[in-house]
């Protein structure tokens, strides 16, 4: 009698395992790797998206317009403008890859991870050996911690971006000044009469032309970094974070009855 009460006691747990795997399966994983269901973070992501692509025509003008400096002055200032637009376009890459993450993590954990310690656990209520209980549980803790990392990421940027967002706008001012100024010292070559005159302002205007421009690379510089550090990374550091508690869980011994 007290053999036959454990089997049922099996069986029901057997039948809840297998209703978590298929609810799993097939509720929680269509649900959250649907795009419409991660609209919020989503919108983060998108919007990291835009201000990464403005910037990135924000420096290209910015180096146009400093490569036009007279005498080749600004030669080495547009070098570095050109830098940071590859850096704007690693970013643009990692924010698509973080857009991928966000839904597939979901449905590698819901379908496949979550299913997979039901099943483990199934088998472990009627084999002896007590590691495919502790596999199961490790497993299903990691298809949770999987399924968080993303969203924890994006979670973080927004709470550090509304901080720094000021630098950004200031990079956009900055090459709207720096554009009006090129346009005047180009108007004033047009008005100027008289040789000295002429190369007096020209010699005044390359001059403030380069510190403005100098200004401007200063203003890019910090928009930039402040996307490095929303988008690259604070998601890497709540990535390594969560890889250092996987890495734990796997070392730990649970101990289950």
């Amino acid at each position: 009698m007290f053999k036959s009460r454990r089997t049922g006691e099996k069986l029901i747990w057997l039948i809840v395992l297998v209703l978590i795997a298929a609810l799993s399966a097939g509720v929680i994983s269509p649900y959250v790797s649907e795009p419409a269901n991660r609209a919020e973070a989503i919108a983060t992501l998108d919007d990291q998206k835009l201000t990464a692509m403005g910037l990135t025509a924000t420096v290209t003008s910015a180096s146009f317009l400093v490569s036009a400096i007279p005498d080749d002055t600004g030669s080495t200032i547009a070098d570095e403008l050109d830098d940071l637009s590859s850096i704007l376009m690693l970013i643009v890459c990692v924010i698509y890859l973080e857009k991928f993450l966000l839904t597939t993590t979901g449905l590698v954990s819901f379908s496949i991870l979550v299913p997979a310690a039901c099943a483990l656990g199934g088998i472990s209520l009627f084999r002896p050996e007590k590691w495919l209980r502790s596999l199961a549980v490790k497993i299903l803790i990691f298809a949770l911690l999987l399924f968080v990392m993303v969203p924890s990421g994006v979670l973080l940027t927004n709470m550090v971006e509304d901080t720094f967002s000021e630098s950004i706008d200031q990079s956009f001012a900055a090459v709207e000044k720096f554009s009006e100024e090129v346009e005047d010292s180009q108007n004033e070559e047009e008005t100027q009469s008289g040789l000295k005159q002429f190369i007096s302002e020209i010699t005044d205007g390359v001059s403030r032309m380069l510190d403005t421009a100098k200004n401007l690379l200063s203003a890019l510089t910090d928009a930039v970094a402040v996307l490095v550090i929303t988008t690259c990374v604070i998601p890497l550091i709540t990535m390594l974070f969560f890889m250092w508690l996987i890495k734990t869980l796997f070392g730990y011994q649970i101990k289950l009855p």
